[in-house]
């Protein structure tokens, strides 16, 4: 080998020869680079496939506009838009709406407020439970009798007309289920489609008989009904409804409370409320699952006519499987990183965390084995120089020209040598290579033409 022929080569041709030991100051610097805009691909790539950031813009769906689920879904898009991510309110007809378009992929809901019993988690296998997040009282308004006993069940309207809503809300689904569970259906039963206040207008009007109506204790609906001396049923057997169908809870609403200078209530009101539940598609981004139970968290903590400080969220009345990520909210608390830092720089963190740890787990055992290796590589590099040595010995009859060569061959291989990074366990043999070169040069410099004899003493 020539010295023009050790000076031709690239570097890249001399890393695949596997001379990394021997690598120039400036060489090697080219290869740190090169090697850490390898490492950053690889872990920008990790991240965007194998642990990708939260989406910019995720869409929930509600109920009607004027309903408390499109109030709701408001406050949680104003406070989304403080992390910088875009909450798409997009209303709907009701619940029953809301599982459809959660349920097809092709809607691009990934966020649901449903209410507890109209959904099915074998009907739905995608879908998952984060939380309840308030009560929806059950309300059925009709005209007091007078002299009458109070009205203290369903079984009562039986045979009668009923305002129960339109196809696809969560008020229709769970009328028919409690009425269903008396034994009252059509056609002695009338099921009309009006809801809110116009099924409130008319029981006034007397085009139907009862109001059936979810909604809390201070919708304008409910306060209508009370405003006009419509009488609320106070479900005696509560505990009853509440045992057979667990997707109800028991509501007791206070005397007075909805209206305290009316009296309205004008007695205590024992009520049965389903409720509100948030509902995801099981592929929704966990970040985005976290945030959305801490926007939650602030939201419905407080207390309302129904219920007590810090009573929601909760776990209670969850139709659909519990999300981990719920789980270890409701146990835990947000994430650790979330608690101190802004969300978009602690979801960036966690992300390199999740992804670097797998990686770390291949690293580290590698690392036990990288000091031997490094080792027979920096003896590999001295054996290689040792054998150029033995070529340049081993050559015929040296012309001057050929002579010149081979001194500027061992040039090289000094100069090679000398910028070298060897341990400090090569150093004997560093300097016995070194003490060969200097040995073979004496004999190029004395030595007639003719062959190098190394076995000569200088």
């Amino acid at each position: 080998m020539t010295a023009a022929s050790v000076d031709d080569r690239s570097l890249w041709q001399r890393l695949r020869a596997g001379e990394l030991v021997l690598l120039s100051d400036r060489e090697l610097l080219l290869v740190g680079v090169g090697f850490a805009l390898v490492a950053a691909l690889v872990v920008t790539l990790l991240l965007r496939f194998l642990e990708p950031p939260p989406p910019r813009r995720v869409v929930i769906t509600t109920g009607g506009e004027s309903g408390a689920y499109f109030a709701y879904a408001n406050r949680y898009a104003k406070a989304f838009s403080h992390h910088g991510i875009t909450l798409e309110v997009r209303p709907s007809r009701g619940s029953v709406e809301n599982l459809a378009r959660l349920s097809d992929p092709a809607s691009g809901v990934t966020i649901g407020l449903v209410q507890s019993g109209i959904g099915e988690a074998a009907r739905y296998p995608d879908l998952e439970s984060l939380a309840s997040v308030a009560h929806e009282p059950i309300w059925v308004f009709h005209k007091p009798r007078p002299g009458a006993a109070p009205v203290t069940s369903l079984g009562f309207f039986g045979g009668k007309s009923i305002a129960i809503g339109p196809d696809g809300s969560g008020t229709r689904a769970a009328a028919l289920k409690l009425f269903e569970a008396h034994q009252i259906g059509a056609p002695e039963t009338r099921f009309s489609d009006e809801s809110g206040s116009e099924a409130v207008a008319a029981v006034i009007q007397g085009r139907v008989d009862a109001a059936f109506m979810v909604a809390a204790a201070d919708a304008p609906s409910v306060r209508q009904a009370l405003d006009a001396g419509l009488e609320p049923v106070s479900f005696e057997r509560a505990d009853a409804y509440v045992r057979l169908l667990p997707w109800l809870s028991k509501v007791l609403l206070p005397q007075g409370v909805v209206n305290l200078a009316r009296d309205l209530p004008r007695q205590d009101v024992q009520l049965i409320a389903a409720s509100a539940n948030l509902v995801v598609r099981n592929d929704l981004h966990p970040a985005i699952a976290y945030l959305l139970m801490d926007v939650a968290s602030d939201i419905h903590r407080g207390q309302t006519l129904a219920n007590g400080p810090r009573e929601f969220p909760n776990e209670r009345q969850l139709d659909f499987p519990q999300s981990r990520e719920s789980q270890r909210y409701f146990k835990n608390g947000r994430p650790f990183l979330q608690r101190y830092l802004p969300f978009w720089l602690a979801n960036l963190l966690e992300r390199f965390a999740l992804t670097l740890l797998p990686a770390l787990a291949i690293v580290i055992p590698l690392m036990r084995v990288l000091p031997g290796l490094l080792g027979w590589r920096e003896l590999s590099r001295i054996l290689k120089l040792y054998h150029e040595i033995e070529q340049l010995e081993a050559r015929g009859e040296l012309s001057p020209a050929r002579r010149a060569s081979a001194m500027a061959h061992l040039q090289r291989i000094e100069t090679v040598l000398a910028s070298s990074h060897l341990s400090a366990r090569r150093y004997i043999e560093k300097y016995q290579l070194k003490g060969h070169l200097q040995m073979l040069r004496n004999r190029l410099t004395t030595a007639p033409d003719g062959p190098v004899d190394a076995s000569r003493p200088g």
